[in-house]
């Protein structure tokens, strides 16, 4: 069994969640997924499990976990003000697996220094003078490029001197 540190730190709010089933009451991801581990309540009794050592960690446990947007409209509807976020939260940094897709985006950032695994378009115009800094980021880098060019286009034709950064 692995060891659960932020759990433990957060113990009393895994036990103060009465299992009433309120979180589900307007939790997106349990609409969608219909399982009660999709709900607040499923996942406190999976960390808690976790903690316990009654469940083993797998993938569906990893899966099941990161299910979920951390939106806090399960925290809303909680009549035992249970800090639901915060047990999820401490439950991912718990585990210690990896999922598959996850980890092939966290390989695409060690070989190519972003989560698509492409090359990306040269950086562009600019110098250290100028007074406008523009910094695309990854979606027009890697996969949206065309943006990047309408943009820096854009402050083109205004005769703008900007300086795109890397």
């Amino acid at each position: 069994m692995s060891e659960m540190k932020h759990l433990e730190q957060i113990q009393h709010e895994l036990l103060c969640c009465t299992g009433c089933g309120y979180c589900k009451k307007a939790c997106p991801t349990f609409d969608m997924g219909g399982t009660e581990a999709d709900s607040g309540r499923g996942k406190i009794f999976l960390s808690y499990g976790l903690l316990s050592g009654e469940i083993e960690e797998d993938n569906s446990v990893i899966e099941t976990l990161q299910k979920c947007a951390l939106c806090g409209r399960c925290e809303q509807d909680c009549p035992s003000l249970v800090r639901i976020n915060d047990i999820i939260h401490a439950a991912r940094k718990d585990i210690n697996g990896v999922l598959p897709a996850h980890q092939a985006i966290i390989d695409n950032i060690a070989k190519y220094g972003n989560p698509f695994g492409t090359e990306a378009e040269g950086v562009g115009t600019g110098g250290a003078n100028s007074k406008i800094a523009y910094f695309s980021g990854c979606i027009e880098n890697y996969k949206e490029q065309g943006l990047k060019r309408a943009a820096l286009s854009i402050f083109g034709k205004l005769g703008l001197d900007v300086a795109v950064l890397d």
